[in-house]
């Protein structure tokens, strides 16, 4: 009697448990990581998050590759950052380096570098060419753009708003 009970108990949990995953992937994708954390937030034991986990899984709803493919190419659309930055983002969200490495799109961190600096250079002044170079330079850092990228960017958008060769 008592273990039907207690398997009764673990069937509605699993099915709570399923029903707020579902309400959470219906927002936006999350990884399997993240999904695992918010439950567990929730209050749900960690027997019956893996059991729906494992389900959804089983259904491809959860997909840690597509997941991080969402999340790379949702960063490089709209707010670009650095491929390494991208992949430092996915890793802190807890996916696994394979799924990172298959998700990422081919890309460089030229292009995206360059087009963040044209969008972020309509709110400077071009009247001092050293401020607008240095909040420039600094954007793109923050950004997560190594300093090679940054220079290079920073020097071709100069040039080519003003018409002056950089110092």
């Amino acid at each position: 009697m008592e273990t039907r009970e207690a398997a009764t108990g673990q069937t509605e949990s699993i099915e709570a448990c399923l029903e707020a995953t579902r309400r959470l992937l219906g927002r936006r994708p999350y990884s399997a990581a993240e999904l695992r954390q918010r439950l567990a937030r929730r209050g749900f034991e960690s027997e019956p998050v893996e059991a729906a986990l494992c389900q959804l899984t089983e259904q491809g709803l959860i997909d840690d590759v597509a997941f991080a493919r969402f999340w790379a190419e949702n960063r490089l659309a709209l707010r670009p950052r650095s491929q390494a930055l991208i992949r430092q983002e996915l890793r802190r969200k807890g996916v696994a380096t394979d799924a990172i490495d298959t998700a990422m799109p081919s890309g460089n961190d030229e292009t995206s570098a360059y087009r963040e600096a044209q969008a972020y250079a309509r709110h400077l002044p071009l009247g001092e060419g050293r401020l607008f170079k240095q909040r420039l330079s600094q954007h793109l850092k923050r950004r997560g753009f190594d300093y090679a990228v940054t220079a290079a960017t920073t020097r071709r958008l100069w040039q080519e708003l003003t018409g002056h060769i950089p110092d």
